[in-house]
């Protein structure tokens, strides 16, 4: 799969609190949606082994293969998502990875696998790489530091 974004930032906080945040799954997906731009509800639906839905107010959220790995000073969370909304169909493969370092934390994202269907998927295909990667960042960011 080749990466559609990636990126890289700091967060002024402990390994400990993602590692602690890591153990609610739907309590951590849903906080950190809620803090990306235009999102203002997002609720679990149902949630298992692997997968978890999510609804917000602009899509469905199904996320597969979620995976969560904790060794040492480093969390990484692994998912695919499917979201859903009367315009288009949107699946990522997501990956992020936190690294403990001095009280803080290195913590790198990237997409892969992206495919978007419709007028307004290919939009989005083509040019929401930037804003898709700075908004789920930023909502880490946010989530993490307060």
């Amino acid at each position: 799969m080749s990466k559609w974004w990636a990126g890289t930032q700091e967060l002024n906080c402990d390994i400990q609190r993602i590692k602690d945040a890591v153990q609610d799954l739907g309590t951590f997906f849903c906080s950190q949606m809620k803090e990306q731009p235009s999102i203002s509800s997002a609720d679990v639906l149902e949630q298992g082994v692997g997968y978890i839905t999510i609804k917000s107010n602009e899509s469905t959220h199904t996320r597969t293969n979620v995976q969560v790995k904790v060794q040492g000073d480093t969390v990484t969370v692994e998912f695919d998502e499917e979201a859903k909304n009367s315009a288009t169909t949107v699946t990522i493969h997501y990956l992020d990875e936190f690294v403990g370092q001095s009280g803080k934390v290195m913590h790198k994202t990237a997409f892969s696998g992206v495919n978007a269907t419709g007028i307004m998927g290919c939009l989005y295909k083509c040019f929401g790489a930037g804003a898709q990667g700075k908004a789920h960042q930023k909502a880490y960011k946010t989530m993490l530091e307060t």
